[in-house]
C-alpha cells in the first residue's frame, strides 16, 4: 500500500484525535449526567429529629419512649401527607413536643395536634399574605452601615412594627369581606402568622400593645361569626370544623401564655362556639 502524502496524513491525524476528543467530551457528558441523575434522585431524609433534651420535664422519659415517640409523629405525617394531594395540603400547627402526656402512637397524635387542610387558593393567600407581612418588617428597617460588623442593638423597628400593623388591619378587614368559603382559609392564614415564630412576629414583641389587642379582638369576632354558619354554608370538608376548634384553641393557649408578650393579650381573644 502507498503510503499517504504527509499533508493527507496530517489531516487523518487531526480528524481522528478531533473524533476521540468528542467521544471524551461525550464520556464526561454522560459522567455529568449521571452525577446530576444522581443528584436529582436523592431521597434526603427531612424528617424531624428528636432528643431527651426535648423532655427535661418529664420525669419518666426515657430513650425507648423517645424512639416510641419519634416513630409515631412520622408516621402521624405519612398519614397527613397520604389526606393531602394535588388539590389540598396539611397545615400542622404547634410543637409535637410540647404535647404533655408524651404521645407514643399516632392516634395520640391525631386527637392531640391541631391541623387542617387548605386548597390551592387558600395556600396562595396564606404565602402572599406571609410574604406581605414579613417583607413590611424588613423594609422598613434602619439600612446597615457596610462597615457595621454586628448590627446595633438599639436598633429602632418601631416603623417596621407600625407597618406590619398596617399589613394587618387591611388583610384582616379584606378577609372579613370574603365569602365564609374563602374567608375561614384565609383566616388560617392570619392564625398561623400569630403563632409563627419568628424575630419579625409583631404579635410576639408586645410592642403596638393596645393596637395589637384591638386586632386580636376582631379576629376573634371574625372567627366567632364563622362558626356560627353552618359547614354547607362554609363549604367544609368532613372533620374540619373540629379540626379548626382544635387550632384555635390552640392560638388561646398560645395568647393566654404569660411569656407571650408577657401576657398581652390575656383574655383578647374569645371566640364563641369552642
Amino acid at each position: 500500500d502507498k503510503e499517504a502524502p504527509p499533508a493527507k496524513r496530517a489531516k487523518a491525524e487531526e480528524e481522528e484525535e478531533e473524533e476521540e476528543d468528542d467521544d471524551d467530551d461525550e464520556d464526561d457528558d454522560d459522567e455529568e449526567g449521571d452525577e446530576d441523575d444522581e443528584e436529582l434522585g436523592s431521597d434526603e431524609d427531612d424528617s424531624e429529629e428528636f432528643d431527651m433534651e426535648d423532655f427535661e420535664d418529664v420525669e419518666d422519659m426515657t430513650e425507648e419512649k423517645l424512639t416510641t415517640f419519634t416513630e409515631a409523629y412520622k408516621k402521624f405525617c405519612e398519614e397527613r401527607d397520604t389526606e393531602s394531594g394535588e388539590d389540598r395540603v396539611c397545615l400542622v400547627f404547634g410543637t409535637p413536643t410540647d404535647i404533655r402526656p408524651v404521645p407514643q402512637t399516632a392516634e395520640e397524635f391525631k386527637a392531640k395536634t391541631p391541623y387542617v387542610f387548605l386548597d390551592a387558593a387558600g395556600q396562595d393567600f396564606m404565602e402572599t399574605f406571609g410574604e406581605k407581612y414579613m417583607m413590611a418588617f424588613a423594609a422598613n428597617m434602619p439600612e446597615e452601615e457596610d462597615d457595621e460588623e454586628e448590627p446595633a442593638e438599639d436598633v429602632d423597628v418601631s416603623k417596621g412594627y407600625e407597618a406590619q400593623l398596617k399589613v394587618w388591619t387591611e388583610t384582616l378587614a379584606e378577609v372579613k369581606s370574603m365569602d365564609p368559603k374563602e374567608r375561614w382559609q384565609a383566616g388560617i392564614a392570619l392564625v398561623h402568622q400569630v403563632l409563627e415564630d419568628n424575630p419579625g412576629n409583631l404579635f410576639e414583641s408586645g410592642e403596638k400593645g393596645k393596637e395589637c389587642s384591638a386586632v386580636v379582638t376582631k379576629l376573634a369576632e371574625m372567627w366567632s361569626e364563622l362558626l356560627k354558619l353552618d359547614d354547607k354554608k362554609m363549604g367544609l370538608y368532613d372533620g374540619a370544623r373540629e379540626q379548626l376548634k382544635k387550632m384555635l384553641k390552640s392560638l388561646v393557649d398560645r395568647l393566654e401564655d404569660k411569656e407571650f408578650a408577657k401576657g398581652a393579650y390575656a383574655g383578647k381573644f374569645k371566640v364563641a362556639g369552642l
